[in-house]
């Protein structure tokens, strides 16, 4: 787990340093008020929605695994973990996607744009390249979290 908050770091780090990032926090300054709040509610309720699915999913095999079992300790992180990692980088697609066919916010993003190299499709190059990673590791964190591998 530390080498994962080390590397998310260090990613970070060598982010801030790129022209994108730069354009990115120019492109987020652009944004009305109203766009940018209305993205994020999109957001977390997709994320939650999202992160609610895979909670219950989780319940379900781990009750059909373990009838009575309680998940808690290193199981329960890996849950949180692995339903985070998988419901963060779909939701902001989704999120995206729904501010891309609402005509007023995709104008107000396109407006935002206007003069910068960031754009609709390279933010969510971005976030897929992200997802490829994440989702994957989210899928075997939950599955750790199933089985509990050390609890034999």
């Amino acid at each position: 787990m530390g080498f994962l908050l080390v590397g998310l770091l260090a990613f970070r780090r060598m982010r801030r340093k790129t022209s994108d990032f730069a354009e990115s926090q120019t492109f987020t300054g652009r944004l009305p008020a109203w766009v940018a709040t209305t993205e994020s509610i999109v957001w977390l309720s997709l994320t939650f929605l999202i992160g609610g699915a895979i909670s219950w999913l989780f319940a379900v095999a781990h009750t059909h695994l373990k009838p009575n079992h309680v998940v808690a300790g290193t199981a329960a992180i890996f849950v949180v973990l692995g339903t985070a990692m998988i419901a963060l980088p779909i939701a902001m697609l989704g999120s995206n996607w729904i501010s891309w066919i609402i005509p007023p916010l995709k104008a107000a993003n396109l407006q935002a744009m206007s003069g910068l190299q960031v754009s609709f499709s390279t933010a969510n190059k971005g976030l897929f390249k992200f997802g490829i990673v994440s989702v994957p590791l989210g899928l075997i964190a939950l599955a750790i979290s199933v089985t509990e591998p050390w609890a034999r």
